[in-house]
């Protein structure tokens, strides 16, 4: 007999971008169960938290499509982290479907900069 076993796991996602805004667009789930439509997202730039996102389903089971979940446009021209949290500790919960990352710039000359995406598990 093989036992299977799921461990429950906070997910974060990093990006490094060169700009002076970014938008982070994903997907809503309004699903009660299989799986559950909340999302709780924490996200950080360059090591600080700056927005938390929250969505409860309405349990009507659509999806909400091109949902901007965190866009920040004040920030300096230059190099800058992105962190995504999803879940927080000891309620992991939380479904994220992600579209898509848009970030701005000022400079053409960064087109040749090296970009990076990552993704962890923590437990």
């Amino acid at each position: 007999m093989v036992s299977r076993h799921i461990i429950p796991r906070q997910v974060c996602g990093f990006d490094y971008f060169i700009g002076t805004a970014i938008y982070v667009y994903g997907i809503l789930s309004n699903a009660d169960n299989n799986p559950s439509g909340n999302a709780d997202q924490l996200f950080f730039i360059d090591g600080q938290p700056s927005h938390t996102f929250t969505h409860t389903p309405s349990g009507d089971g659509s999806f909400v499509y091109d949902y901007v979940l965190y866009a920040n446009t004040g920030l300096p021209n230059g190099r800058h982290t992105v962190k995504m949290q999803n879940g927080q500790p000891g309620d992991l919960s939380s479904l994220i479907l992600l579209d898509k990352f848009i970030y701005t710039a000022y400079a053409l000359r960064y087109a040749s900069e090296n970009h990076l995406c990552s993704l962890c598990f923590q437990r």
